[in-house]
């Protein structure tokens, strides 16, 4: 658990700056994504000391960067290299929730319903959308609701 509480302070932390760097600029410095290793290092570790999980976490991790690959190639203009990027790195650092949620997957799900409300709010005003803050709200959102308790 306290791995990836680790895994999810840095991750969260390089997310963040990645997040006020799109929003600002709409561009993403690539030393940014340097974390990307070291996050899944510590997965590695983590791995090492839950070997149970190791094999599901490891699929989900391989499969968000294949899936992050795949939409900037297929998407061109669509997706950007910094929002595939940012779920490169979220599936490699982080790829399961300790309630064995997919965090890449409920995260960019959640990052696409609130890029949907958002789009029918402006109505349509703006061209491109900047991903990767929704994509850190829906990481935060899918890390942290399960363990809420609703009464």
């Amino acid at each position: 658990m306290l791995l990836w509480l680790i895994r999810l302070t840095g991750l969260l932390i390089v997310l963040v700056y990645a997040s006020l760097s799109d929003y600002k600029t709409g561009i993403v410095a690539n030393k940014i994504w340097l974390y990307t290793p070291v996050g899944f290092a510590l997965l590695l570790l983590d791995l090492y000391f839950n070997p149970h999980t190791a094999v599901y976490a490891l699929v989900v991790a391989g499969t968000a960067a294949l899936v992050g690959f795949t939409l900037f190639f297929a998407a061109q203009g669509k997706f950007g290299g910094a929002d595939s990027k940012a779920l490169i790195c979220i599936g490699l650092s982080l790829p399961l929730s300790p309630h064995m949620l997919i965090v890449p997957f409920f995260g960019f799900v959640t990052a696409g319903l609130i890029v949907g409300v958002a789009y029918i709010i402006h109505k349509g005003k703006r061209q491109t959308v900047r991903l990767i803050p929704y994509l850190t709200a829906g990481v935060i959102l899918t890390c942290t609701v399960p363990y809420m308790y609703i009464f």
